[in-house]
């Protein structure tokens, strides 16, 4: 492939085109027509003359107030009574929201508490001191699913990859607490008969 800023050279044009006939889609959109015609009594025609202009400045009866409007007045005059506040609507640009006010401080928040707790834990526990650090924009480069930088690791497809959540390894999936290594048989219930016949032989016609 080769780029170039060179003028293309201009298209084809007049050639021979060969005509196979009317596309099928016209030939059966025209007999549409020609039906609904028939039909309706009325003969559609097309044109690009410029249409009439629209009825205007016609009588448009009042019936009254519509109820929604009515409605919405009655419940806003009973909201200003009990707010004891009058609502008042303006298009004049708003004044600026207050800035530099005094926010009281109620001390570090407890999930801010447990996560440096737990950073804490779990680097005397791995005996890894884990020392995130920002990117050109700010943000904390954090480890990914791409990542072998913390956690625990698997390699899969000759990749080391990270893994964020307990693996079977850790827990014991094939085992159900409520049932001893021996089975279920803690919880056998007397034989009641179902009242049809099962595990009957069936032959096989082919």
């Amino acid at each position: 492939m080769k780029a170039t800023f060179k003028k293309p050279d201009a298209p084809n044009r007049d050639y021979f085109v060969p005509h196979y006939g009317e596309d099928d889609d016209m030939i059966t959109t025209k007999e549409h027509i020609a039906a609904s015609e028939k039909e309706h009594k009325h003969e559609m025609k097309a044109t690009f003359d410029k249409p009439k202009s629209h009825p205007m400045n016609y009588f448009v009866p009042n019936f009254g107030e519509d109820i929604d409007i009515r409605a919405s007045k009655k419940n806003t005059m009973f909201a200003e009574k009990v707010m004891d506040h009058t609502l008042e609507a303006s298009f004049d640009k708003p004044a600026a929201p207050k800035r530099d006010y005094f926010v009281p401080h109620f001390g570090e928040e407890e999930e801010i508490t447990d996560a440096k707790e737990n950073i804490v834990n779990a680097e005397k526990s791995l005996k890894h001191e884990w020392e995130p650090k920002r990117d050109g924009d700010g943000s904390w480069n954090l480890p990914n699913e791409l990542t072998a930088e913390y956690g625990n690791y698997k390699n899969e497809q000759g990749l080391a990859i990270k893994t964020l959540v307990q693996t079977d390894s850790n827990i014991n999936t094939a085992s159900d607490p409520i049932c001893s290594s021996a089975g279920c048989t803690q919880y056998n219930h007397g034989g009641k008969k179902l009242g049809y016949d099962i595990n009957y032989p069936v032959p096989n016609f082919g």
